[in-house]
């Protein structure tokens, strides 16, 4: 048992490595000039009901606490496995103290991992485990991004 929970947590360290370093290319783009850009609807309003929306459609918990309002603009694109949310500028702390309204600090027993920085980029992420969704919440100072990884359910 011991050793299918080491396997188990070098498994998710080990994806979470992986996944960092491609949403920080992802966000410094392939051009120093123009960045990151995503087809998708374009809408704004509040944030929150859409990614809770997103997360929920996809199997994530919902909740009962009260979480505040995030005015903004985003493009948002939703695929078979996943829902990509970009909103132009830095937005990692009002997102995050949203997110843990919602669904508490991430927990690293349950493999999800809190924020971890490089440089400008910074990014945290929620597990299946811990939210029912994998979350991922990653900005640098000019692009964030948050994606809700999972199938869709019925």
């Amino acid at each position: 048992m011991a050793d299918t929970l080491l396997t188990s947590v070098g498994y998710h360290q080990m994806k979470h490595l992986l996944i960092f370093p491609l949403l920080a290319a992802a966000l410094g783009g392939c051009s120093k000039q123009s960045g990151l850009s995503l087809s998708g609807t374009k809408a704004s309003g509040d944030l929150v009901p859409l990614v809770m929306h997103c997360a929920m459609s996809r199997g994530g918990h919902a909740t009962t606490n009260t979480l505040p309002v995030i005015q903004m603009s985003w493009t948002r694109q939703t695929r078979e496995l996943d829902d990509i949310i970009l909103m132009e500028g830095d937005h990692f702390s009002e997102v995050q103290k949203f997110l843990e309204l919602a669904y508490g600090v991430p927990e690293s027993g349950l493999g999800s991992f809190a924020v971890a920085r490089i440089g400008t980029v910074h990014s945290l992420t929620y597990s299946q485990q811990q939210i029912g969704v994998v979350l991922n919440l990653t900005t640098d100072s000019r692009k964030t991004i948050v994606s809700v990884m999972g199938r869709q359910t019925p």
